[in-house]
């Protein structure tokens, strides 16, 4: 069941992406109206319509990959969350303690918040800078682009990580588990998750939001570089935002994993510090005589090997001393007797 839902998501995904092609279709159309943009200035002879379409086919590769980190991201966070309950929490590895489930979400959710921050201002900051830097035309071009690469990518990620995720249940169907084979599956499926359920369908409102974004801007909008200065105070105050609350949330994410690894590495040295304890309050309930059995019997072996030794020394001389003799002794006088016996 989970494989033919992998198959319907993928087929449901890709209607969805021409859904929102359709409609980022239907806001250009009126956001060329809007700006009075006529047929010959949408030439690809433009060298400013060209340029848009380049920085737009861009984007969709920037904004998947910046989703898919997110969610490395996040699952990083996760695991180390993990690690420091199995740690800090006793009786959890026996199944006597009950995990701290809350914790967790917690972490997902906020880091599903922190890490959307660059994305959605890639997608918002993007089409007023280069409305107002390049002009009208280059925007128009930005969208063309953008939603050309966006659907195409979309409708890959969807199929591929559908594709992925139904190999590695087959390979366990086929109990391969424990092989390269499944490992490589693994592998496959790590990546298609984000491919399937991230990056893909997120593509649908990054198209969406540019084209509503281009369209609420278009009445400030005019088709030369006269304001280009006012695009360059809006990539400046966008720029500087997005570099803020980055390095204030990766300055705050890197506090936090401090504290966690400072945690189960003092749990690591507590746990270390009861074993040999244990080890030395061991040793004097064992028997009095075992140590002192075991360093006899370690005498006793050395003192045969000793003494086997020599003897050995002595019975490898005769024995490679007799070795040439016999060698020497079997063929090498009776060839010179055949030729005599001939020659009689």
């Amino acid at each position: 069941l989970d494989a033919v839902g992998n198959t319907t998501a993928a087929i449901g995904k890709g209607f969805a992406i021409g859904s929102a092609v359709l409609t980022t279709v239907s806001l250009i159309a009126a956001y060329a109206e809007h700006v009075e943009l006529e047929d010959e200035s949408m030439s690809l002879l433009d060298i400013y319509v060209l340029a848009g379409i380049f920085i737009g086919g861009i984007l969709p590769f920037i904004f998947a990959a910046l989703t898919m980190l997110a969610v490395s991201t996040a699952a990083q966070g996760v695991i180390l969350e993990v690690r420091r309950q199995f740690h800090t929490i006793e009786g959890l590895m026996e199944g006597k303690a009950k995990p701290d489930y809350a914790r967790c979400v917690d972490l997902c959710t906020q880091s599903s918040l922190k890490e959307m921050i660059l994305p959605a201002l890639v997608g918002i900051g993007v089409p007023p800078v280069t409305g107002f830097v390049l002009g009208t035309r280059s925007l128009a071009g930005v969208l063309t682009g953008t939603i050309v690469c966006a659907f195409a990518l979309a409708v890959m990620m969807a199929n591929a990580g559908g594709a992925w995720d139904n190999a590695k249940k087959y390979v366990e169907e086929q109990k391969l588990k424990g092989t390269k084979i499944h490992e490589a599956a693994v592998t496959g499926d790590t990546v298609g998750d984000p491919f399937k359920d991230t990056s893909g369908p997120s593509l649908n409102i990054l198209c969406k939001l540019m084209s509503h974004l281009a369209l609420l801007i278009s009445p400030f909008l005019v088709d030369s570089t006269e304001y280009w200065w006012k695009g360059v105070i809006i990539g400046v105050i966008v720029t500087a935002t997005a570099v803020l609350l980055l390095g204030y949330y990766r300055v705050k994410d890197r506090k936090e994993k401090a504290v966690i690894e400072s945690q189960i590495k003092s749990q690591r040295e507590m746990e270390e510090i009861v074993a040999i304890d244990e080890d030395e309050v061991g040793g004097p309930d064992s028997p009095p005589g075992s140590d002192d059995g075991e360093d006899a019997e370690e005498k006793t072996e050395a003192s045969v090997v000793e003494e086997a030794a020599p003897v050995e020394e002595g019975e490898e001389e005769p024995v490679v001393a007799e070795e040439p003799v016999v060698a020497e002794e079997p063929t090498l006088p009776e060839e010179p007797e055949e030729p005599e016996v001939a020659v009689e």
